[in-house]
């Protein structure tokens, strides 16, 4: 029978993990009888349904309705967390079971997987559920509204446009499913990540397209939620008109639901259910467009310039002029994350690795060592804000050479074949001239020599996985020698740009911004070479007041020279033979 000790064990797992014993698994008459006992003391909300599925107390619902709700519960024989969704009858959970299989075959990861059905006849009205995969728990409850808002950061603007993608890749999923239909209930909530990523929730709403709504007011109309709900259907609903229903229902809800991902905040207000749907069948472009107008006028700008030309295209009143989803997953603006099979020609291909520390071997030990956060942020933003948004993408490349393989090999990691390759962070670390500072997956320092950094470079280019490189740009300081000179010597078809000295940040930027901005497809005149757009970069260095020469140079240690700022090298591209073109500090010649 059960002891003392195994008494206190199940206390502590229904108290502190919310795991819930069996009674009818053991046949052991002692042992079933004391862990009802326990239950009973416990006060447990913890209920098993089909002798398999055990759900507890966590909080709100992960999703509720008038019809159904879900829950977060634990799989009794394979200790994995799942979604349970209580749905209204076995008709609607059928056939949401079938959305759900049907998507998957078609596109895999759209919609969460539904693993199985049961009914609960413990119950009195003997509901039916859905056993879905669970969505990440660091997303139940929270979305990206809680983790980021509007944001310069490069990196994070990078991903809120991969995540605007993925959402509506999502939806149109459903539209391109079979013969098409249309979910009718996006909103916000119904986006939750599951293995990282977004994924669709709560297909129970889906109708086909062309449906059609004859008596709105008698009820039989559309799902929808407050505020995403289209102009069209709410008039359809206050004015009790028929309707027929179309894709560019989901398309507006979606405008909404980008607006928050992008500016942390809901466009419209909060309003009587009502008094809402009224408004907005009566005035949509007071109570919709000109909020959106609003905020991008407002300064500083809720919105940049291509996040409000999105959503301006996707929140027009009348429905025939909203974009497909298909049309809006192909502009410039979703395209820029996209990586396909097929490598496309582009200008810029950046990695950086800025670890904040390292620990360094000693002895038998390590000893942590803080390194100077370089300010790689800013200049990516500065770069990519000159570049169109299918010309450039930009990968974290913090291992060597794992991840600069992977940049360089793996089309789909990278899919871009870029005419410059550019290498952002630590030039000098320990004074070791010439070494770009990555880590091991320990945390250790990693130098990569010079010879171990071009012979990854060298076999990718002689792979011909770099058909359309001109350049390399080494930003890092000290990275001319001997890293750029024998980069060159190695593979002398291509120009290559580096550091001498160590440079200040500031000055860093206002170089890269002014060599990408010359390079851009998008300036206007004919097409600038590396060597043009490396002399527009010189001038706007000095245009801008800084100095050439060794903020660092040879002294007392610790000393720093505040009246300069560093000094670049380029080493130009020739077919047999090639030269070095220094700048110079004292007469600003050239030397050949």
């Amino acid at each position: 029978g059960p002891s003392s000790s195994h008494t206190e064990a199940i206390s502590l797992l229904m108290k502190h993990a919310g795991l819930l014993p069996d009674p009818e698994r053991t046949t052991n008459k002692e042992w079933s009888d004391k862990i009802k006992e326990l239950q009973v003391t416990a006060g447990s909300n913890s209920k098993l349904l089909d002798g398999r599925y055990q759900k507890w107390e966590m909080g709100p619902t992960a999703s509720s309705g008038a019809s159904k709700s879900v829950e977060i519960a634990i799989d009794s024989q394979t200790s994995r967390f799942v979604a349970l969704k209580r749905c209204h009858s076995a008709d609607e959970a059928e056939r949401e079971q079938q959305i759900l299989a049907a998507l998957q075959a078609a596109h895999g990861d759209t919609a969460p997987v539904c693993l199985r059905q049961f009914t609960d006849k413990q119950d009195a009205e003997h509901p039916t559920y859905l056993v879905l995969q669970a969505a990440d728990l660091s997303s139940q409850g929270q979305g990206y509204r809680a983790g980021l808002g509007q944001s310069e950061d490069a990196l994070a603007l990078m991903q809120m446009r991969t995540d605007a993608r993925r959402m509506l890749h999502c939806v149109n999923a459903v539209h391109t499913l079979a013969q098409g239909y249309i979910h009718c209930d996006i909103k916000w909530e119904h986006f939750l990540r599951f293995e990282g990523h977004y994924r669709l929730l709560d297909y129970d709403s889906v109708e086909p397209a062309g449906a059609r709504f004859e008596q709105p007011k008698d009820g039989v109309v559309p799902a929808y939620t407050v505020p995403y709900v289209s102009p069209e259907v709410a008039r359809s609903i206050i004015t009790n008109t028929p309707l027929t229903l179309t894709s560019a229902a989901d398309v507006w809800a979606c405008g909404l639901v980008l607006y928050e991902l992008f500016t942390h905040e809901s466009l419209l207000p909060d309003m009587v259910e009502n008094d809402f749907l009224t408004k907005l069948s009566e005035d949509p472009q007071r109570l919709v467009i000109s909020r959106l107008k609003a905020a991008h006028q407002k300064r500083p700008s809720k919105l940049n310039e291509s996040q409000f030309e999105i959503l301006s295209s996707m929140l027009v009143v009348e429905p025939e002029k909203r974009p497909t989803l298909n049309a809006l997953l192909s502009k410039s603006f979703f395209q820029a994350s996209v990586v396909t099979a097929k490598r496309r020609q582009g200008t810029l291909l950046a990695l950086y690795s800025s670890p904040s520390e390292v620990r360094i071997k000693n002895g038998s030990g390590y000893r942590v060592k803080k390194v100077t956060p370089l300010d790689l942020h800013r200049e990516i933003f500065a770069t990519i804000t000159v570049l169109p948004r299918d010309e450039y993408l930009v990968l974290p490349a913090t291992r060597f050479p794992e991840d600069v393989k992977n940049a360089l090999y793996n089309e789909t990691m990278a899919g871009i074949s870029p005419r410059i390759l550019h290498f952002s962070g630590h030039g000098d670390a320990r004074q070791q001239q010439g070494c770009l500072l990555f880590e091991n997956e320990d945390g250790t320092m990693h130098l990569p020599t010079a010879d171990e950094f071009i012979a990854v470079l060298k076999d990718a280019h002689d792979d011909n996985r770099l058909p359309h490189l001109e350049c390399v740009f080494l930003n890092g300081c000290s990275t001319y020698t001997p890293l750029g000179e024998q980069l060159h010597r190695k593979l002398p078809t291509l120009t290559v740009i580096a550091w001498s000295t160590r440079v200040a940040d500031k000055a860093a930027n206002t170089f890269g911004q002014a060599f990408y901005r010359a390079v851009s497809p998008m300036r206007s005149g004919p097409r600038l070479t590396i060597s043009e757009a490396f002399d527009a970069a010189r001038d706007a260095f000095e245009e801008e007041g800084f100095k050439w020469g060794n903020p660092f140079p040879s002294g007392p240690a610790g000393y720093e020279d505040r009246t300069v700022h560093g000094c670049f090298e380029i080493i130009h591209a020739k077919p047999k033979h090639w030269q070095t073109i220094r700048r110079q500090v004292s007469d600003k010649s050239f030397a050949h």
